[in-house]
């Protein structure tokens, strides 16, 4: 049954762009280092008081009532508001000293409002003791900012404890079942032996029923010990208490606040004029960049930020070993104009062994036509070939191990970069053929893969799939060019003949499509089964037929 979707206003996330500042000499390396160091230590300042504060705050515990499956707070008269309301925790610090209710908390320790404590004004006072102002020279807008990015951090480092306490119940659960299935024979479940298997494996009787290999017995009980043994050292790390430094490493400025020369690729910062007087900092450019490709990509984000010159940045350093940089991050919010004329589709089905097949399916002729390109997928082969150097690494007998691990580069940049390629290369497809883009909506099939119980490698090889990141790059990319983009069910569009419809179809091999009608053009020819799922997906978005959503 064909449905009208929804058409829905695209809300694209602003991109930003990092342009360094270059040629700084000693006066402005100074200052900008000056500038950050404060705000570090402002901000270590901060956070290190509202820990002290936030120990003399008890929560409340209320009743768990088991018929309706809800907590029940305690209620009583708050000690600020003096009203009868849910009581949140109790207050233990000099000042209050009372049982607080749930707005009252917020009013005061919320992320937001728990600047009043640590920040002056002319009309409120704040104990010298909290005062940010007599630790470190700042803006007067940077002072009210440091007090939440404070409470934010704090909430990150109890969030990362958390997890890891999870993590330690976790694996004590599984200690306990690995423990049990060794010394009980009762508590263990052999697999079937395979051919060439020497020994045979066995399961915890809770895992009978997943694809597990098992262990053998000597490796389980190697397993429980190495178990036992990281256990421990968990509990051991998560009973030290760290200090955490905040290092300063990325500044918001307002809007307005940044003034841009063009012509010779400056800045300045006149609010900050307290601080950097009239320096005028040079960025990368169209004026200093050497290559014809740099030069072209800086001139197409200056002429975005002449469009939108209003919008926040920030400013941020980054510090190696041997000298620290600085960058000025500004962010762009792009405006959709989509266009309403279209002489097809282009087909999209992402997969794995290829990463992506782009069709152009004509709408006036009903015949697939240039352009058409199928992209590789390299991903796998980066993947298992440092999954190879990470395992010899580890079980040979390597000198500084440990460091050649460390060193190992990280690949999801590589991948990053090669995902941005093809986007570009489709969106430019699209716009060349005049064509709209329509993709598979694969979000909630993955999600029940994640859910089911899968062997390593069938995890590993479900990595090399980068549906969502590879669509979202070709969604953002063609709505900033205007292009709309259509999502479609994805039920038959790889079993379906894309020539004749009928699903009297073979598949020998898995890059190999076969169509068994004796009427159809492709009866007896090997057709690319990728080729044919593009077509299918171009065909449904031009039928309208199976369509989720449609961004225009």
């Amino acid at each position: 049954m064909d449905e009208e979707p929804d058409s829905a206003e695209p809300n694209l996330a602003p991109i930003s762009v990092k342009l360094k500042l270059v040629k700084l000499d000693g006066e402005k390396l100074a200052a900008l280092n000056d500038y950050f160091n404060e705000y570090a230590k402002a901000v270590n300042f901060c956070e290190l008081k509202m820990q002290k504060i936030r120990k003399n705050l008890v929560n409340i515990r209320g009743t768990y009532l088991k018929e309706k499956k809800a907590w029940i707070n305690q209620t009583g008269e708050c000690c600020i508001c003096k009203k009868i309301d849910e009581l949140r925790c109790e207050d233990k610090n000099p000042d209050i000293n009372g049982k607080i209710c749930k707005k009252c908390y917020n009013g005061r320790y919320g992320n937001q409002m728990i600047r009043k404590l640590f920040v002056s004004t002319n009309k409120r006072a704040v104990p010298k003791s909290l005062d940010i102002r007599k630790v470190a020279r700042l803006h007067n807008t940077h002072y009210h900012r440091i007090p939440p990015e404070a409470a934010d951090i704090i909430k990150a480092i109890e969030t990362a404890e958390r997890k890891r306490r999870n993590r330690i119940l976790f694996d004590e659960r599984r200690y306990n079942e690995l423990k049990d299935a060794l010394e009980n024979e009762e508590k263990r479940v052999a697999r079937p032996k395979k051919p060439k298997e020497r020994e045979v494996r066995y399961v915890p009787i809770s895992k009978k029923d997943t694809p597990s290999k098992g262990y053998t017995m000597n490796a389980l009980v190697r397993k429980v010990s190495g178990m036992a043994k990281k256990i421990e050292r968990a509990k051991r790390n998560l009973n030290k208490r760290k200090k955490i430094e905040y290092l300063g490493r990325r500044i918001l400025l307002d809007k307005n606040w940044v003034r841009f020369d063009f012509d010779k690729s400056e800045i300045s910062i006149p609010t900050m004029k307290e601080f950097f007087g009239e320096m005028r900092f040079e960025i990368t450019g169209p004026s200093n960049v050497m290559s014809p490709n740099g030069r072209e990509y800086f001139t197409k984000w200056f002429d975005r930020i002449k469009a939108q010159p209003d919008n926040y940045c920030y400013l941020l350093r980054k510090e190696s070993e041997d000298e620290t940089d600085f960058y000025l991050q500004y962010t762009w919010r792009p405006d959709a104009h989509p266009k309403k004329d279209y002489t097809g589709c282009l087909g999209i089905d992402i997969g794995g062994s290829k990463l992506a097949s782009a069709v152009y399916f004509d709408a006036d002729k009903n015949r697939a036509k240039q352009p058409i390109q199928i992209f590789s997928n390299p991903i796998g082969k980066w993947k298992t070939k440092r999954q190879k150097v990470i395992k010899v690494l580890s079980k040979a007998a390597v000198r500084h191990k440990t460091k050649k691990l460390e060193s190992l580069r990280n690949i999801e940049p590589r991948i990053d970069v090669h995902c941005h390629r093809i986007a570009r290369k489709i969106v430019g497809m699209a716009l060349a053929a005049n064509a709209f883009i329509s993709m598979e909506n694969l979000e909630g099939g993955i999600r029940e893969k994640q859910k089911a119980k899968e062997t390593k490698k069938q995890k590993f090889s479900r990595n090399m799939f980068v549906f969502r990141k590879l669509s979202k790059l070709i969604e953002y990319k063609a709505l900033m060019e205007g292009v709309k983009v259509v999502y479609i069910v994805p039920d038959y569009t790889s079993q379906l003949c894309s020539s004749c419809g009928t699903n009297n179809t073979k598949r020998p091999k898995q890059a190999i499509f076969m169509c068994q009608n004796t009427e159809c053009r492709y009866f007896g020819k090997n057709i690319n089964a990728d080729f044919n799922a593009a077509i299918n997906i171009a065909k449904k978005a031009l039928n309208r037929k199976d369509i989720v959503r449609e961004l225009s």
